[in-house]
């Protein structure tokens, strides 16, 4: 995950978290608390992450692959290009399968170039509900991994599942179901008229599975 990289940069600089939170501008409890909760990092904490150490490597940052420093050469994007938009060259996957994945201009955000990011990365997804609040906005895109069976599944990680009939964002747990995976949201918001969960678990045959993507980073663009 993205927060187990920027622990990782951390000692490696030598750094307390107190000093780098400081450094990019969050509360000292910011950090510990993303651990803990396996939460989503921010595109605006990413930006300031890279532009306060611009020896690092925001594929590295973001998907853990590849060298951590990057080449002296690389060329920081400039934050003045807020308002750019990138065409990732990936497919687009869309919540229904009918309709085929699609190119989509993606907005680019402030001194992150999605070029470096995204390679090595199969396809991107627009998240386009809360059941997945607060990891995944509303708005926000994951970038992701096919892969190219159901056995290598690692559980409590979030997968995109396809079956023929819809696409969506899921974390997928152990299930007391072997021929299930058990999906699981993050948002656990209730329902103020039943009191139950307004996005619950559930379960998916394997045998309905057509194609499941690792989630390999997220981003949350400038608004």
């Amino acid at each position: 995950m993205i927060i187990d990289n920027i622990f990782y940069f951390i000692d490696y600089k030598q750094l307390s978290v107190y000093e780098f939170s400081n450094k990019i501008g969050v509360s000292n409890g910011y950090l510990f608390k993303t651990k803990k909760n396996k939460g989503n990092v921010g595109g605006h904490i990413l930006e300031k992450i890279v532009s306060q150490y611009p020896e690092i490597n925001p594929k590295w940052l973001l998907t853990g692959s590849g060298a951590m420093l990057r080449d002296v050469d690389f060329e920081a994007a400039s934050a003045e290009n807020t308002n750019q938009v990138f065409n990732t060259d990936l497919p687009v996957l869309s919540t229904s399968v009918k309709n085929t994945a699609i190119k989509k201009e993606v907005p680019q955000p402030a001194t992150l170039y999605l070029s470096k990011l995204c390679k090595g990365v199969t396809a991107a997804f627009e998240v386009l509900d809360h059941s997945m609040s607060p990891n995944y906005k509303k708005g926000s895109f994951v970038f992701l991994e096919e892969l190219p069976n159901n056995e290598i599944i690692v559980f409590d990680k979030d997968y995109i599942i396809e079956t023929k009939k819809i696409r969506f964002l899921k974390n997928i747990k152990v299930s007391d179901q072997q021929q299930s995976f058990l999906c699981e949201s993050y948002n656990n918001e209730l329902h103020p008229y039943t009191n139950k969960p307004i996005y619950d678990s559930f379960y998916i045959d394997k045998e309905e599975v057509v194609k499941i993507y690792r989630v390999v980073a997220s981003i949350e663009f400038n608004k």
